[in-house]
């Protein structure tokens, strides 16, 4: 999967590579990809600047453990010591660990709540918030979820989460 580097390309490699700040983080120098990460470009072809410098200093990656992870939890760290191999599932518990993921209070949803497009700013919307209210209004008169639905022309699934509140939880 990874080249085999020559002698001058790793040279050049790790002349991309800056010297560690005081964190001990050896930052990569060279072009990024749009998700942050550092890239090295060889033979034509990206590879991520991390999981070069793991391989490069004699890090083993195997089928249980395809990824190279940040023990620093920077992107752009190119220190073999800050590098280990992991899978998914233990990037994410260490990710909970340090507190790193946007849970609770500090969810995007949590903080920006205007952002998230509910009801009929939403695009797949089939109803509006005063259908809504009408449809819960006529379900605790004892309608079914079926009549419901045909007299709206939508599916009675639709319906059906809707009185419930597993959508349009933010109509009253």
């Amino acid at each position: 999967m990874y080249p085999e580097l020559t002698t001058r390309q790793t040279r050049l490699f790790w002349a991309k590579v800056a010297p560690p700040d005081a964190g001990g983080c050896r930052d990569w120098l060279g072009s990024r990809n749009r998700t942050g990460y550092g890239q090295a470009w060889i033979r034509r072809r990206a590879y991520l600047a991390h999981r070069l410098a793991f391989l490069l200093a004699g890090g083993v990656l195997g089928d249980e453990t395809p990824l190279v992870c940040h023990r620093c939890n920077r992107s752009i760290c190119c220190e073999p010591g800050h590098l280990y191999a992991d899978d998914h599932a233990g990037n994410m518990r260490y990710k909970r660990e340090q507190a790193r993921g946007a849970v609770g209070d500090r969810n995007g949803t949590r903080l920006h709540p205007e952002r998230v497009a509910r009801g009929e700013r939403q695009g797949l919307s089939r109803l509006t918030a005063e259908q809504v209210q009408a449809i819960r209004g006529v379900r605790a008169r004892g309608a079914t979820f079926t009549s419901i639905a045909q007299r709206l022309g939508v599916a009675r699934s639709t319906v059906a989460r809707a009185i419930k509140g597993e959508t349009w939880a933010h109509v009253t």
